[in-house]
């Protein structure tokens, strides 16, 4: 199987990358973002990849070894630049037959562990819903058609851990459910022979269907660094969002009325905040005891003041 890889440049790339996803459910594309928009991004990563997030401070979450992520709209300006082009808006709503919304996004880096602890899977399945508390409303007649369209941004060249995807598995509607493991052998064999393996150049998209399995080509032993977008369909699961986006609000100006639709303004939400997978951390042995340090953290300064103030009443 061969991986269709558009440029974005090209005058007939949006007609050729349809037809791609309507037929592999997987397209790569080349040349969308431009350098500056890329060069901005990367000091923003940096800067906010520098350190946990911790008392309020900038930085990313843990909610596992080989895992470190944060909402992509803590990076600023460029990644809602990159995450509302309006070219892949425009794509994504052609596919859909549907208004979109940019449901979910995540900046995330992927240690080369060199083990798979993220194999291959289906975003839905019929039943599907994001919470065990929602009503689903993922038939098995809304499998035949798209329900949503990922996306995963490459930040640097990327061969080893790179995404991949069972060509032409969007349509098989994962009878089983979503995890690959409890698929027929017979089935199963003919998903995985089907896996192509996306690599990329830093700025490149990938876009896919996310009915298909799909899943980084893991084991690895290069981190990988990657902005993921889940645009869902309007129609078939409403104008929500997973869980609200954490936006800085200088970060909206120059947005156009598209783009305003599509990161969810006047959206409802599935999950709240503090339930988000992105706060598991709570959940974490060490999490009191780091709770215990911050609170502590500035005692010493609490009894400075405190003998400062008995000192200079008693003179």
């Amino acid at each position: 199987m061969e991986l269709s890889k558009l440029n974005a440049k090209n005058p007939i790339f949006y007609k050729k990358a349809l037809n791609a996803l309507r037929e592999d459910g997987v397209v790569l594309i080349s040349n969308l973002f431009n350098k500056n928009l890329l060069y901005n991004l990367l000091i923003n990563w940096k800067e906010c990849f520098l350190k946990p997030s911790i008392s309020g401070t900038i930085g990313y979450s843990r909610t596992g070894y080989p895992k470190v992520m944060m909402s992509a709209f803590k990076l600023g300006k460029p990644a809602i630049d990159m995450m509302l082009n309006e070219k892949i808006i425009k794509l994504t709503e052609e596919y859909l037959g549907s208004k979109c919304i940019l449901a979910e996004t995540i900046a995330k880096i992927d240690k080369g562990v060199n083990y798979n602890y993220f194999p291959l899977h289906a975003d839905f399945t019929e039943g599907w819903s994001k919470t065990i508390k929602s009503k689903s409303v993922v038939t098995k007649k809304v499998m035949k058609s798209p329900i949503g369209l990922g996306g995963v941004i490459y930040i640097h060249d990327t061969n080893e851990g790179a995404f991949s995807y069972s060509v032409g598995s969007h349509k098989i509607g994962s009878p089983y459910g979503q995890s690959l493991s409890n698929y027929p052998v017979k089935l199963r064999n003919s998903i995985e022979n089907n896996v192509v393996v996306c690599n990329g150049k830093k700025g490149d998209i990938v876009l896919f269907d996310d009915r298909g399995f799909h899943g980084p080509d893991f084991p690895s032993k290069k981190d990988r660094s990657v902005i993921l977008v889940d645009y869902y369909s309007v129609k078939v699961l409403g104008n929500v969002v997973v869980s609200p986006h954490p936006i800085w609000s200088t970060d909206l100006s120059n947005l156009t009325k598209l783009q305003t639709r599509v990161i969810g303004i006047n959206a409802n939400y599935m999950v709240s905040p503090n339930d988000y997978f992105m706060t598991n951390f709570k959940r974490n042995k060490l999490y009191n005891i780091i709770c215990y340090l911050v609170d502590k953290s500035y005692i010493l300064e609490h009894f400075k003041q405190i003998i400062k103030k008995y000192f200079f009443r008693k003179i």
